[in-house]
């Protein structure tokens, strides 16, 4: 069904894109330093979900439209990067809050969860991968559908490791340096990761 060559290639190569700090771990970072990891898990949840979300348009065959529209790709970059800009400046503004919505824990997921999917999908990194680079791996004499089915199941289960991993982590540092009187730091370190984040998006437009 499967290339054992190339997908063994697949496999180093797409954990290590997987585990390199982008606009979507660098969000989840930031949002795990200021909240801690639980309230941030559905956040993960939805940074996996956008992934899984290019899976299927990969088997549907969205690569395609994608090159026939290439100002799709521009317009997301542009809009993931206001969209973690906005989220800066309001934990930079809140240096005095360290805390989440308690009276509604639900909503609050919810809101996690929908933030977590919006910067997945406008996550230039995440298109290209499913899109445009996994096909790179499959071999032509092989039935094409289940192949891309294989890489894709695989990429998902790293990256939902690499994500709760990174969370994880820096709900620990979190848990080390926090003291009261460093609220106002910790958000505006994650305004400052929010921010790197965005820049990120904007230059791989130019580059």
């Amino acid at each position: 069904m499967i290339n054992f060559e190339y997908f063994l290639v697949f496999v180093i190569t797409g954990a290590a894109l997987a585990a390199a700090p982008g606009p979507s771990l660098l969000f989840i970072v930031s949002q795990s330093i200021r909240f801690g990891f639980w309230p941030v898990a559905p956040a993960a949840l939805g940074l996996v979900f956008a992934s899984l979300t290019y899976a299927i348009l990969a088997l549907l065959g969205a690569a395609t439209i994608l090159e026939t529209f290439p100002t799709a790709l521009i317009v997301g970059k542009l809009v993931g990067a206001a969209y973690l800009i906005s989220l800066a400046i309001r934990q930079i503004r809140s240096s005095g809050t360290f805390q989440v919505d308690t009276e509604n824990q639900a909503q609050s997921a919810r809101l996690q969860f929908t933030r977590g999917l919006f910067v997945g999908l406008s996550n230039p990194k995440t298109m290209l991968f499913y899109l445009l680079f996994i096909p790179q791996f499959l071999d032509p004499v092989l039935p094409f559908t289940p192949q891309l089915a294989v890489y894709n199941t695989v990429q998902l289960c790293t990256l939902a490791a690499v994500t709760f991993g990174y969370a994880a982590s820096a709900d620990a540092l979190r848990g080390w340096i926090f003291k009261p009187s460093s609220i106002g730091l910790m958000n505006q370190i994650a305004g400052g990761i929010l921010i790197f984040a965005a820049t990120l998006m904007v230059v791989s437009l130019i580059l």
